[in-house]
Parts: C-alpha cells; structure tokens; sequence
C-alpha cells in the first residue's frame, strides 16, 4: 500500500465514544490506522462541554500515532451572540474557533508533510485558510456528520418560546450561509448519511465527483447473534443518548408521557432501561416499570440486555450511531423517520418507523406478543449492519479515494 499520512482535526476529543460523533471519529481513525502505510495524527480542541481524562484518553485512542488537546472553552457569550447576528459573521462557527489551535496546526503542518488533512464537522473548517497558506499540497477532506443548518432549522420550527425560535433562526441562516460558501473550498466532502449526501448533491454547489458517501464502520459485528428474547417471557426496552442535547431530552420525555405512561406502566413483562450521557439521574426513576443506568461505561453492553431500542427524536440530521450499533448487536430498533433518516433501512424488515404514541405503543406490545417476529428482525438487522456497514470494507474504500485526493493534489 501507499504511503499515507493523515491529520485529523476534531471540536472535541473522541473519546470515551459515547455519542455520534465521538464514535464516527474513532471509528475512521482505528478503520484507516489498521490499513500498512497509513499514519494518523489527531488534533483536538479539548472542551469545557466535553471533559475527559487526557491520560486515560491517549491509552484508549492508540490508533492515532501524535495526539495533541488543546483546551478550550466553549460557554456562550450573549454579547457575541447579538454582535454576530448584526455583523452576519457565524456565531457557532467562531465559538469553536481556537487561536491556540491554529498556532499548533501552522506547527504541525510545518514539519509534517501531510497528503490529507481531515476536517470533522464544519465546525472545524475556520482552519482551512492556514492549511491552504502553509500546506498547499495537503489534500482537505471535509466529513459532514450532519447539515447542521437543518438542526437548527427544526429547533426554530418547533420552539414554542418565541425568543428561542428567532435565535435559533437567526443561527440556522448563519450557518447555512457559511455552508454553502465553504464546502466547495475543499477537495472532497464525505457523508455518512445518504440524506446528507442527496442534500449536497442536490444544492449543486459541489461537482458530484467531489462528494462521496462514506457510512460510519462499525467494528467487531457479532455475526452469531442469540436472536431470541434476552429474559424469556419478558420484553425489554431501552434509550441511549446524550442527555446534554435537548431533542433527545425533548425525544425521550415524549416517549415517558404519551407512550410509557399510557400504555405500559401497569404491564409487568415490558421493562423500559435508560442509558445515556449526563443522565439526569433521578428524572424518571418514581415512574412504574423504568430502570435508570444513567452513564453506561459501555454502550455496547447495555445494548446486548436489550430486545428493542426506541429512538423517539422528532429534530436531527445526519445518522444516529446508536441505532447502527443496536441493530449490530441484533436489538429491534423502532425509531422516528428523523431517527432514521439517512439509513436506508426497510421498514418493517430491518427495523421499524413510528411517528405517534399509539404506532410506538403498537409495535412495542406485537414485539412482545409475537417471538418470531421480535427474532426475525433482531436477525435482519444484525445482518442488514454486517452487508452495508463493515469497517474493514469501507476503510479499504476510503483508503482509495485519500490516495486519489493526494495524487491529484500533488501533480
């Protein structure tokens, strides 16, 4: 194989993986760092919001050959909220701007010679006029974790707060127009939504060749998987999702009130298990039937003590990781089309779409009354993760389209 050296920049340092984005990082970095003559530095902000052991983190992220954390911190300034919204500057884009950062970046490419430099959500692109000025042979690949601009979107729409709806329209604008006026300086986009990567397609702000779906690998995929009920006679349900971030606060609250509430607490065979980052510890414990984890030391355990995951999120973009790593671990996933959008899943085969209460209410008690079909899917999903989703595959894939990247870019 070719020699490849890679710099990866990240907002926040991907470890532990407990959420999205921590594992799509990981998950690249590991694929790509398993490939002979590949070689993969990390620079990373290191967050307020997003604290962890660096220490623990260096002997847990092992696949990266130079780690550097810089500190940074990322509390809202109201001030600089309201300047950026006159001044039409993006207020999230600068927030994750680190002037330590880029002093360490202009370092690094100085004396390395990378062919690509890989940029993790657009909130790390305020770095590409030094990676052009000092690197100009490097290769910039941008990988979009979601549009961004259409979260925000959403949180306007849906905000019943009439001061929340007009900044987080205000932030939508901004960060749509920065979006479209930065993806076309880089050399190649990457997806790991198929929605996502329509969306670019579409905008025509891109040649299609420069754009690429690339979905998250996920790694040691059990391919014999118990397809039978976890406690037999039983059906357990879970949620896992970073409790810091309101649509899954919104999401699961939702499910508690309309779903749990009305149709399950006085049914003593269903369980509902919750799990999550910054769990609220506490928040529902008093409701009949539920079992709080709180923060899960591995995702993945918890997942295999469950025979259905629900995804109840009602605002979102990009893929959600969890429900990959579920169906991996032959759990039933029943989530909401924003749940799922970006998989292109069959509905009813591989997993299931539920909109309203009384559609998750139903497919929760067939799961629970009908053994086949909780086994039948639990079968499919595991399978339908093994055929579209292996990371030793996807990782050879990229490895080509890098190598094109920085042949083109240095002849």
């Amino acid at each position: 194989m070719k020699q490849l050296n890679i710099l990866q920049i990240s907002k926040k340092i991907p470890y532990p993986q407990r959420d999205g984005e921590s594992v799509a990082s990981h998950a690249l970095a590991k694929g790509l760092a398993s490939l002979s003559g590949v070689r993969i530095d990390l620079l990373t902000l290191h967050t307020n919001k997003h604290q962890t052991d660096e220490t623990v983190a260096r002997k847990n992220l092992c696949s990266y050959r130079e780690i550097e954390f810089i500190n940074h911190d990322l509390s809202i300034d109201p001030m600089a909220l309201v300047r950026d919204s006159f001044t039409g500057k993006t207020y999230n884009i600068n927030r994750f701007h680190s002037s330590e950062l880029a002093q360490r970046l202009e370092r690094y490419l100085t004396h390395t010679e990378y062919d690509i430099v890989l940029l993790e959500t657009i909130y790390t692109t305020s770095y590409i006029e030094i990676i052009r000025q000092v690197s100009p042979n490097s290769g910039i690949v941008l990988r979009l974790h979601n549009i961004e601009f259409h979260i925000w979107q959403q949180r306007s729409i849906q905000s019943k707060n009439l001061a929340k709806k007009l900044i987080f329209k205000s932030l939508s604008k901004q960060i749509e127009q920065y979006t479209v006026g930065i993806v076309s300086s880089v050399d190649k986009v990457l997806t790991i939504s198929t929605m996502d990567h329509q969306w670019v397609l579409n905008s025509g702000l891109l040649d299609p060749k420069h754009v690429h779906y690339q979905p998250v690998g996920i790694e040691n995929v059990k391919t014999k998987v118990d397809h039978s009920r976890v406690e037999p006679g039983k059906l357990h349900v879970g949620f896992i999702g970073a409790m810091d971030w309101e649509p899954n606060i919104k999401g699961l609250d939702w499910f508690i009130t309309q779903v749990w509430q009305p149709f399950f607490i006085h049914q003593p065979n269903i369980h509902l298990h919750l799990a999550g980052r910054k769990y609220p510890k506490g928040r529902y414990a008093k409701i009949q039937g539920v079992t709080e984890h709180a923060e899960v030391p591995n995702a993945r355990r918890f997942l295999d003590r469950l025979d259905v995951l629900i995804a109840p999120l009602f605002i979102g973009s990009g893929v959600r990781i969890k429900i990959l790593e579920a169906m991996a671990a032959g759990t039933v996933v029943i989530s909401t089309s924003v749940g799922i959008s970006g998989i292109e899943l069959k509905d009813g085969e591989e997993a299931f779409i539920a909109n309203k209460a009384d559609e998750f209410a139903h497919l929760i008690n067939t799961l629970h009354q009908n053994e086949d079909k909780l086994s039948l899917i639990k079968k499919k999903a595991n399978e339908f993760i093994i055929d579209n989703y292996n990371q030793e595959k996807l990782s050879k894939q990229l490895y080509k389209l890098l190598i094109e990247v920085k042949t083109r870019n240095s002849s």
